[in-house]
């Protein structure tokens, strides 16, 4: 196997250490080796000298001064060299590997020592599970592997799983949602359970289950991480087959704990597994306890050479026949206080049951706050769960350390803190009904009830493929007869659901591996003989596979393409009016005189920015004869999408000025009289000499040249674009309103124009403008006289 993909970043990036080598070599070697490598501290300096320990049947292990030294000095971090090896011999005794065989490279068993399991499970973790990577349990489990998994960031995905264990079919069902054949497909790279006597549900998983499980290892190429500290404490012979001893490819991690058989304070552990992964697992021992005690591992060698491993299975034996006894008086107990107000099965292995309390909700409050009150204590299931917060009816009892009679008083005391819980709920539920709508009492004079609603939930979201467990959430006394109804009114038959759903005795609805054809409502028929009652609630199912998308796929692919297709169009329009602007723009450079105006305004219509009534009739109004409006029309030309046409629209508005001949600079006015005529007209003829117009011509001088545009549309004739300064004579004609008005203006001599306009500096003449004389009215007539003034502009 390539076990390196299975590697997070940090476990690859560990070296091992070379001084714990050198301690490792040392350990091998003769006693006549000479070391001045080691960092190890002097045992003579320590203040302990002999240790002798008393076993239970009489004999005693010895520690003399030489064995002293040697139990508290350094040792290797797989563990001392005697106690790995009787501990290879009974893993192959009692499980037979088939690794055992392999060659190193090929995934060959091998074991190191860890301080407990749970050392040892830690340290598989940070060796093989990245942040964002799916771990595969069986919950509820063990609060301190849950404890370990969380912070790593990982997806822990909860296989349904019953009294034998985990359910292969539910976990075949969650793998199906992922591509293994895919090189970077995210399958599940772990799947870790307690197979036998599980903690906290006591549950033991059969051999037909581990075999379908490895089955599925090998198909989806995970590892199986075999947590089994109560292998030792199957009551039953002979002792359940492990997945270490179906494992042919070398792809099974095995824990096994001395704490329940030998002593839980001495921290012994172990881990058996592919030899290229434990010795990743002592790389991160090195960085962190660096072994376990030497004393612990000298004492327990010393012990387990001294018995044998015959003398070992007779010391567990008797080990399993005292946990049987208490089992057995726990179950008794619990027959004679809790049958009515709880449920639950006899475990084959561990130290534990799994109890459900029946009406209750939660057990949290219960067990943390009254149960204390009764001075009794178990441990609320909801701590097992991967969500802790979430409601659980459970509470896990240990049979481990209290005698039967302190078992039988724990039991009578929860019995009568359950039926006070109940009766505080059946209160409430009294309180609700006394309104008086209702037909019958909840309570019956015997002490029965009519099944009731405790809680409702309106609706559960659950993703294709997963686990859903629906709860009736209806109580009474006796306990009602429960059964579910779907959307369809069809009565849930769990001897013809082929495995997909069943209904527990508490009246749960468990839907193994919901689909998407699932979803809509359920309804929950509770009876008993004092009534009945219902309960219905929504369940509502995130598809997340089947024949459907390949439907979703087709409809954003015909989207894609329509959108494109509309998009092309209007690029292809947008590009063909560019087109015609653009031939329009070289057509108005082409032209001159007044048709050059009026290709401007063609040009202006092209420009659908600037084609609004308002803007054209500011066009004509001022015809193009300030700046401000070609501002405006620059403006508006800069907020075009299309960079060429923006170029050139300041470049052609430019030519429109250059030909009309206006610009936002300084203008010098000068008078010129035509030959012949007077230079200003007076009193009397005013008729006549408002035929002898004035007419003034403007001086202008260009601030700087002009520009050409790098466009490619402005392509115009050189002659257009250098054309000679021009002068614009205007014609200027003062008319009075009342035909006996006269008009009087005067100005200076005009001076005699230079061949071409001299620089605006040099130009000292200036419009002098007198206000005109005041025309006597005639008699009669006392209103002032007011003139009117035209301008002509010829180019």
């Amino acid at each position: 196997m390539n076990y390196s993909r299975f590697l997070t970043a940090v476990s690859a990036a560990r070296k091992p250490s070379p001084i714990r080598i050198l301690t490792e070599l040392q350990q091998r070697s003769p006693p006549t080796l000479i070391s001045l490598a080691g960092g190890a501290p002097n045992p003579d300096t320590f203040p302990f000298h002999s240790a002798s320990i008393k076993m239970k049947n009489g004999e005693t292990i010895e520690f003399d001064g030489a064995m002293m030294k040697r139990a508290l000095q350094y040792s290797g971090s797989y563990g001392i060299p005697e106690l790995i090896s009787w501990m290879k011999e009974l893993q192959k005794r009692l499980h037979d590997p088939p690794t055992a065989s392999f060659s190193p490279e090929r995934g060959q068993m091998e074991m190191c020592v860890t301080t407990g399991s749970q050392e040892g499970l830690c340290k598989v973790f940070e060796m093989l599970v990245n942040p964002g990577d799916t771990v595969l349990l069986d919950a509820p489990t063990y609060s301190g592997t849950l404890a370990a998994l969380q912070p790593l960031g990982c997806n822990i995905v909860n296989v349904p799983s019953d009294q034998y264990g985990m359910i292969p079919d539910s976990l075949r069902d969650i793998l199906a949602q992922w591509d293994s054949h895919k090189p970077d497909s995210t399958t599940p790279k772990v799947l870790y359970t307690i197979p036998n006597g599980g903690n906290p549900t006591g549950a033991s998983m059969t051999l037909e289950r581990k075999q379908k499980v490895y089955e599925l290892a090998k198909k989806y190429d995970f590892l199986i991480i075999e947590d089994d500290p109560y292998y030792f404490l199957q009551f039953q012979k002979p002792w359940a087959s492990t997945f270490l001893s179906l494992d042919v490819d070398g792809r099974v991690i095995r824990t096994d704990s001395f704490s329940k058989i030998l002593s839980s304070g001495l921290r012994i552990g172990f881990v058996t597994g592919p030899k290229p992964l434990v010795d990743r697992v002592v790389l991160h021992i090195q960085a962190s306890t660096m072994h376990t005690s030497t004393l612990t591992q000298l004492m327990v060698s010393q012990l387990l050479h001294g018995w044998g491993q015959e003398g070992f299975l007779k010391h567990i034996d008797g080990v399993v026949e005292f946990y049987r006894a208490q089992r057995n008086a726990m179950l008794s107990s619990a027959d004679k206080w809790l049958k009515d107000v709880a449920e639950w099965h006899a475990p084959v292995a561990g130290m534990f049951l799994w109890i459900k309390l029946k009406g209750i909700k939660d057990t949290q409050q219960l067990i943390m706050e009254k149960a204390l009150e009764k001075e009794v204590l178990l441990v609320p299931g909801g701590v097992f769960n991967i969500h802790s917060s979430e409601p659980c009816p459970y509470v896990r009892a240990a049979f481990s350390l209290s005698t039967p009679q302190q078992i039988d008083e724990a039991f009578k005391r929860l019995s009568a803190l359950i039926k006070e819980a109940l009766i505080r709920t059946t209160e409430a539920l009294n309180f609700s009904l006394a309104d008086g709508n209702s037909s019958e009492s909840w309570n019956r004079a015997d002490g029965g009830s009519v099944p009731m609603v405790l809680t409702t939930i309106s609706q559960i979201i659950a993703r294709e493929g997963n686990c859903v467990l629906i709860d009736c959430n209806i109580t009474g006394d006796p306990f009602p007869n429960v059964q579910w109804f779907n959307s369809h009114g069809h009565l849930l038959d769990t001897e013809r659901s082929d495995g997909r759903w069943w209904i527990l005795d508490n009246g749960i609805l468990n839907i193994t591996s919901i689909t998407f054809a699932d979803r809509g409502k359920y309804t929950c028929m509770a009876s008993n003989v004092y009534g009945t009652a219902n309960y219905t609630v929504t369940v509502r199912v995130v598809f997340t596979n089947g024949d459907m998308g390949v439907y979703y796929m087709v409809v954003c692919l015909v989207t894609f393409t329509i959108i494109m297709v509309l998009n092309v169009t209007r690029l292809c329009m947008m590009s063909s009016h560019l087109k015609k602007t653009e031939k329009a723009i070289n057509e108005f450079f082409r032209t001159e005189g007044a048709e050059k105006l009026q290709k401007a305004f063609e040009i202006a219509k092209r420009i659908p920015i600037i084609t609004s009534a308002k803007t054209l009739e500011l066009a004509k109004v001022t015809q193009f004869k300030t700046m401000e409006f070609a501002r405006y029309i620059e403006e508006l030309a800069r907020s075009i999408p299309l960079p060429p046409l923006i170029m050139n629209c300041r470049t052609f508005m430019e030519e429109i000025l250059e030909v009309v001949g206006v610009e936002e600079m300084r203008h010098t006015f000068v008078r010129q009289a035509p030959e012949g005529h007077d230079s200003g007209c007076r009193g009397g003829g005013a008729t006549g000499g408002s035929a002898m117009a004035n007419v003034f011509t403007i001086l202008r001088e260009r601030t700087r040249e002009r520009e050409r545009s790098g466009s490619p549309t402005t392509d115009s004739d050189d002659a257009s674009l250098h054309e000679q300064p021009q002068q614009i004579a205007i014609q200027v004609s003062v008319h009075p309103q009342l035909a006996e008005a006269a008009c009087s203006m005067e100005a200076p001599p005009l001076p005699e124009m230079p061949s071409s306009p001299p620089p605006l500096a040099q130009l000292s003449l200036e419009v002098e403008s007198e206000e005109s004389e005041q025309v006597e009215p005639e008699k009669g007539g006392g209103a002032s006289v007011t003139n009117q003034v035209i301008y002509e502009s010829h180019v």
